[in-house]
């Protein structure tokens, strides 16, 4: 039994290392069908063989477990991570729209306001011909007298 047992261990080990020599598609093949036999029978014949390949793989599952649930840690505190940001980013602009209204006071529904200073209907002026025409934009475009920027028709609220 012994015997047995030794030369099946010497026929998978030649043939793992034989699978070095090879040099074509061919050859792995072949010699890669010898190894798993070879394996095959030592592991019908060596318990001990078959134990620590059952013990290589219990590890692998066990790493694998824990990388699996190492991923889920992490995506839960991308998660967390994503849903901190976006909330403090709506009380931001909760806090802007906020300001806007108490500068303005009432915002109503289609009136004019400057994007950057939020002032209302009453400050606002024609831009001149020449840069009209250098932006290529109509004169009556409504233009802010305290930061000269564009005003804006409000739609909601």
């Amino acid at each position: 039994m012994l015997s047995l047992v030794e030369d099946a261990r010497r026929e998978f080990w030649t043939t793992w290392h034989g699978l070095e020599n090879v040099h074509t598609q061919e050859e792995l093949e072949a010699q890669s069908t010898k190894m798993w036999a070879a394996r095959k029978r030592l592991w019908e014949l060596d318990p001990e063989f078959r134990a620590r390949m059952l013990a290589e793989e219990e590890k692998r599952r066990v790493e694998a477990e824990l990388n699996k649930e190492k991923a889920h840690i992490q995506d839960t505190l991308l998660k967390q991570k994503v849903a901190r940001e976006v909330a403090e980013a709506k009380s931001k602009s909760d806090r802007i729209v906020a300001e806007a209204k108490a500068k303005s006071g009432y915002i109503e529904k289609g009136g004019l306001a400057c994007p950057k200073c939020f002032t209302r209907n009453i400050n606002w002026k024609i831009i001149s011909r020449k840069r009209a025409r250098r932006e290529k934009i109509g004169r009556n475009i409504p233009w802010c007298l305290i930061c000269n920027k564009k005003m804006i028709h409000l739609t909601d609220k």
